[in-house]
């Protein structure tokens, strides 16, 4: 497709050729004028090379298409980068966008805001710092390398977001710090508290993402600059769990867990309004 335009591949090569050709031309041309103008070869020569921005575009785009995400246009206002998305398909939106980000401000360490534009949805900024933490909060992938985790990584992501969208840094940090504790508190039920209790590696797994959810929270907490939950801190949790690693079978640990589960649900209900951006995370 050229545009909107469906091609057949003969086209395709001829328009690579006649491109091939222009840039040949372009680079002659310079060639020459460098030899003929020494004052102009001197300020070429110190002008950006690798990391011109037609450069930089090309490796954000790659790095946007292997999260399965096609870039329509990048637009450049001096350190704040926009990237406008094809029309947005698939799964998992949250979490690709969120890989892309973080990887972008890696690419690109000048860039000090990034923000996603796609279909009708609000535009989605964040600004370097809130990348930077997303990096932090990776955890091990189905095959156990560290990989951008949703919701934990999204997370300081989305705070960062509502508060550049005009919500106030207590309600972002609500809103952010609810996807992982109802996360983890959603799946404890499916593994500890429906005869799952032997199951020693599931258990300990659980335990460090609560471990992680509770890191996500508070690193959200001291990005925003509010106070953590302390009702929804999940340490008395991870203590029981670890407990039920060592003696699987024992009762009043398996009631100890009901309870503080019971406890933290109590404390995180209702659920917060809807963010702008809910289509992605579903």
């Amino acid at each position: 497709m050229f545009g909107e335009t469906a091609v057949d591949l003969a086209e395709v090569e001829s328009t690579a050729d006649f491109i091939w050709s222009v840039c040949r031309g372009f680079q002659a041309g310079i060639q020459i004028a460098r030899s003929l103008l020494p004052a102009l070869g001197e300020a070429v020569g110190q002008a950006e090379g690798p990391g011109s921005p037609i450069n930089r575009d090309t490796k954000l785009a790659k790095s946007f298409g292997l999260a399965s995400l096609i870039v329509d246009d990048i637009r450049r206002d001096r350190d704040h980068v926009t990237v406008v998305l094809k029309p947005l398909r698939g799964d998992g939106l949250a979490n690709r966008i969120g890989i892309a980000l973080v990887n972008a401000a890696v690419l690109d360490s000048s860039v000090s805001v990034w923000t996603i534009e796609a279909d009708d949805l609000p535009a989605f900024s964040v600004g370097r710092p809130a990348a930077q933490l997303a990096a932090t909060l990776f955890g091990p992938d189905s095959e156990g390398r560290s990989a951008f985790l949703y919701p934990t990584s999204f997370a300081p992501l989305l705070a960062d977001a509502l508060t550049r969208h005009g919500v106030t840094a207590e309600d972002a940090a609500t809103q952010a710090w609810d996807l992982p504790l109802r996360d983890t508190l959603t799946y404890l039920p499916k593994l500890a508290l429906a005869g799952g209790v032997s199951r020693k590696g599931s258990l300990r797994n659980f335990r460090r993402a609560a471990r992680r959810t509770n890191q996500t929270v508070h690193a959200v907490a001291k990005h925003l600059g509010v106070r953590p939950p302390e009702n929804l801190d999940l340490t008395a949790l991870c203590t029981v769990v670890r407990k039920l690693e060592q003696r699987p079978h024992d009762n009043l640990l398996a009631t100890s867990l009901r309870q503080e589960h019971q406890r933290l649900l109590s404390e995180l209900e209702p659920p917060p309004a809807d963010h702008p951006w809910r289509r992605l995370t579903i």
